[in-house]
């Protein structure tokens, strides 16, 4: 939910009641990050490690924390400790894809996911093997590439469909506008889960909302997105989505309000891919508002971080022209 504070208080008292407890350095570590107290949460997550050497999990929270710092080189030795794991390797090719993504690099991206894909191959986990492919079309959905986002988003479900796969790779569907597919996926986990407070009120809603967009109807992706205010301060899809149908209303003001929160969780999940394109909306939304210099500002953050992207992605493409617009 977000309420960081809250979930660092309970996970102290968890470590108290139970120092040998994993979670309570993982989570605790975690809430010290969507704090932006990064080296407070280096500090647990390494006395957990001093205590329990056998919490390998740690060390990809570890590094996590070093890519929020901008240490590519810590984070490289944490991963060669993860590695030990294989379904920490997992991990690791996981962070790898979305590094790239973030940077516009989506060959290296999609070899990375793969290698997640293999992981869960290889450990027999279905789920692992699905939500690599899964997010490779989500990258792919976000930069323009639909055919390849519904491609992959439908290799996922031949691998495994549980309703959280379904519904991850519904959102990719709606996002590339193969919408009746994503809407059914939608009705089917809404109805079979209607005790499920965030089916209902965030994953849902989400889908809804993204097919809504790709039909031109950003009010009601706008309504759709209504419930899940009480649970997005920690999710960025949301954020990210709901600023996308800002800009598609002509609310430039609202817009960069949304695609502002996306990067205030730049600690808290420093490989996601939407905060390099929270950067691309921020240009658009100030665009909208009339301020050309905040405009400029934000779609050369953009460009930086997509300085050795491939070329020939849409929305590179786009942001290029659009920018030229501005001068």
């Amino acid at each position: 939910m977000g309420d960081f504070d809250k979930a660092l208080e309970n996970a102290k008292e968890g470590m108290r009641v139970d120092p040998d407890e994993s979670r309570g350095y993982w989570i605790s570590a975690s809430a010290y990050m969507g704090l932006n107290r990064l080296e407070e949460a280096k500090t647990v997550a390494k006395e957990g490690l001093r205590l329990h050497p056998d919490f390998l999990f740690l060390h990809d929270t570890l590094a996590n924390i070093a890519l929020a710092q901008g240490d590519l080189t810590t984070m490289e030795s944490e991963e060669s400790r993860s590695k030990a794991e294989p379904d920490l390797e997992w991990l690791v090719f996981f962070r790898r894809g979305d590094i790239a993504a973030s940077h516009g690099q989506l060959r290296e991206a999609g070899d990375s996911f793969e290698g997640a894909r293999q992981v869960g191959q290889r450990l027999q986990v279905k789920s692992g093997e699905a939500f690599a492919v899964a997010e490779r079309g989500r990258v792919q959905a976000l930069v323009g590439n639909r055919k390849e986002a519904m491609e992959s988003a439908n290799t996922s479900l031949e691998i495994f469909h549980d309703y959280n796969q379904k519904l991850f790779a519904g959102g990719v569907l709606a996002f590339a506008g193969e919408n009746k597919k994503a809407l059914d996926l939608a009705g089917e986990i809404a109805k079979s889960r209607p005790d499920d407070v965030l089916v209902q009120a965030v994953s849902v809603p989400l889908v809804r909302a993204a097919a809504a967009l790709s039909s031109g109807d950003a009010a009601k992706a706008i309504e759709l997105l209504k419930p899940a205010r009480a649970y997005d301060k920690a999710n960025p899809m949301v954020l990210f989505l709901r600023g996308l149908a800002f800009l598609k209303a002509g609310q430039g003001s609202e817009a960069a309000q949304e695609f502002q929160r996306v990067l205030a969780l730049r600690n808290f999940v420093p490989a996601d891919p939407l905060l390099s394109l929270a950067h691309l909306g921020l240009g658009r939304a100030y665009a909208l508002q009339g301020d050309p210099q905040k405009s400029r500002t934000a779609y050369q953050d953009f460009f930086a971080l997509w300085k050795d992207a491939d070329p020939q992605i849409p929305i590179l493409i786009a942001a290029k022209a659009e920018y030229a617009k501005l001068k």
